[in-house]
């Protein structure tokens, strides 16, 4: 598993026919893939460099030089640098749909930016009882979480990505 703690990254919905991926997009069905890198807006359109590839810009005409891949604007969604709870961890984006689950306690929702942190917003209230001024009863900052965990690393306990809400869930 890599680690991105340096490097802000997104991710974006690439539309291609031969894509292994679905989302629904004005209620249509979309065929493409996700690819995660380097954000590049230009022009009112957003484009993705992926992370293993370095982006260059001609300065003068802002000219992009690198093989960035044009993505749905709406679809981007910046990671949060954190890693879900499972046998194969995922990085967590913003826009994730996720899954608490610590045995007593379940409960769905999507990650968000709320507070100063990423989190899981939910619909309806969270039933954790942790005491910090900023959370409400519909979100829960994955540092009020992690600061739980006996071990602080890059892991969210208790917390698997199922989808996003492009795509539903899993």
């Amino acid at each position: 598993m890599e680690k991105f703690e340096k490097a802000l990254l997104y991710r974006g919905f690439n539309m291609h026919e031969s894509g292994d991926s679905q989302i629904v997009i004005d209620n249509q069905v979309v065929k493409g893939v996700w690819v995660v890198g380097y954000l590049q807006p230009m022009a009112g359109l957003a484009f993705i460099t992926p992370y293993n590839l370095k982006a260059t810009y001609k300065p003068d005409a802002c000219t992009l030089l690198s093989p960035a891949v044009p993505v749905v604007k709406e679809t981007v969604s910046v990671a949060t640098g954190l890693y879900d709870d499972f046998d194969l961890p995922k990085l967590i984006f913003q826009d994730d749909l996720v899954e608490y689950n610590d045995g007593v306690h379940i409960f769905k929702g999507r990650v968000v930016f709320a507070c100063g942190a990423f989190g899981i917003g939910c619909d309806d209230n969270i039933p954790l009882d942790y005491s910090d001024s900023c959370r409400n009863d519909n979100f829960i900052s994955f540092w009020e979480l992690m600061s739980q965990q006996d071990v602080i690393e890059n892991t969210v306990d208790y917390v698997t990505v199922i989808g996003n809400v492009w795509e539903g869930e899993k």
